[in-house]
């Protein structure tokens, strides 16, 4: 009995329990309401790894899209200053092209004073026969152009929709000086060659013998070397049978440069707005 006792005892002493499995740490947040509630959040650590996870990615995102773009605006900073330099270049050009013209312009009236003094010094009898011979060359004024003034490329657009007339033309300067010429432009239209009083002068002025009487309230001009002279004219329905322009150009001296009178070939466009 008394050994069976001591198996026993040597049974129970020898025997061990189950070992708790081993768990693992996880982290929680708990948040606690003013009224004492207790929210608890599982898998933390979790959400913050992701959380940072996706700040990084946010970030690194933002980081390649500043590089992008400071590459763009890099290489529009550069072809603004190409542009730039190219329009500099494109100022040097055409300074450098008007100075040409100039020494062009010079030269050529060297090379006439020159002509013109070996011309004077011809034999007084060759010069007595041609001043006694009878001039052929003398035409109208109104065929006449001076020499300082030309005109050219003239045309008559009719806008029937608006009642509009737009007269446009060229003055070119056709002299050797490089000095400007400036003055005052008039317009006759003229239905036939006889009724003065349906004539439409532009800008409106008195005529005196089928010219303009105050020179100086014509269109004012200054031409380098060529201008383009633009006029208007609103007429009433029915008014617009004009066969004849007139084009008087005045120095400012109010000495009449040219005189010209030509036929109109209208031409009828779609009105255009002059806003």
């Amino acid at each position: 009995m008394k050994r069976l006792m001591e198996n026993r005892v040597k049974k129970l002493i020898g025997f061990t329990g189950p070992k708790p499995k081993k768990r693992t740490g996880r982290w929680t947040l708990l948040l606690v309401e003013d009224r004492g509630k207790v929210i608890s959040i599982g898998r933390y650590q979790g959400l913050t790894i992701t959380s940072a996870l996706a700040i990084l990615a946010v970030v690194a995102f933002a980081i390649g899209l500043y590089f992008l773009f400071g590459r763009e605006t890099g290489e529009n900073k550069r072809l603004q200053n190409a542009l730039e330099a190219s329009r500099q270049n494109a100022a040097a050009l055409r300074d450098e092209k008007e100075r040409l013209m100039v020494r062009l312009v010079l030269a050529e009236s060297k090379l006439k004073t020159g002509q013109d003094k070996r011309t004077d010094e011809k034999p007084a009898s060759v010069a007595t026969v041609a001043a006694s011979a009878p001039d052929t060359s003398t035409r109208s004024l109104r065929d006449v152009e001076p020499q300082d003034i030309h005109l050219q490329d003239l045309i008559v657009l009719n806008e029937p929709g608006n009642h509009r007339l737009r007269i446009e033309f060229k003055l070119k300067k056709t002299g050797t000086s490089i000095e400007t010429v400036s003055g005052y432009a008039f317009l006759i239209l003229k239905p036939d060659k006889i009724e003065q009083k349906l004539w439409v002068t532009i800008p409106p002025v008195p005529l005196i013998s089928g010219k303009p009487a105050q020179v100086r309230g014509g269109q004012s001009f200054s031409i380098a070397r060529f201008k383009s002279m633009k006029f208007e004219h609103k007429y009433s329905p029915g008014q617009d049978r004009f066969q004849y322009v007139a084009i008087f150009i005045y120095g400012t001296d109010e000495k009449l440069l040219l005189e010209k009178e030509l036929p109109v070939k209208m031409q009828n466009v779609p009105p255009v707005s002059t806003e």
